[in-house]
Order: structure tokens, then sequence, then C-alpha cells
């Protein structure tokens, strides 16, 4: 099951987020280092898949106009 959630963030970052950054309002890109999707492979890999998502849920959730921004690394 880890291995397919892997699978789909890298299709995401390989066809879903270049698209998204070229017609985003702000052609910035993800406002945290790393981004949201390196983020979540790290945390999937490294903590395994219950662990790994609730990381990533949380990064997913400050990601918001009124969120934080800058460098974010995984505890």
């Amino acid at each position: 099951m880890t291995t397919l959630i892997i699978r789909a963030i890298q299709g995401y970052r390989l066809l879903a987020a270049p698209l998204l950054h070229q017609f985003a309002l702000s052609p910035g890109g993800c406002r945290f280092v790393p981004t949201c999707s390196a983020y979540g492979l790290a945390a999937l890999r490294q903590y395994g898949l219950r662990r790994g998502f609730v990381f990533l849920f949380y990064r997913l959730a400050r990601c918001h106009t009124g969120g934080g921004w800058g460098y974010d690394p995984l505890p």
C-alpha cells in the first residue's frame, strides 16, 4: 500500500505539478522547502504508511493563505 501511494505522489510530481505551477496565480510554486510532495515521499519512506501519512496530512493542512512558509524539514 505504501508503494502505491509513493507511486501516486511520484506521478503527481511528474504530470500534474508542472501544470499546476504553470497556471497558478502565484507561479513561485510551493510555499515550503522541501515541497509538499517531496516532504510526503520522505515521510512515507522514513516513517511508513500511518505515521508518514499523518506528517503529510499536517503539512498539507498548513499550506494555505494564512499558513507558514520557508524551510520545514521532516522531524
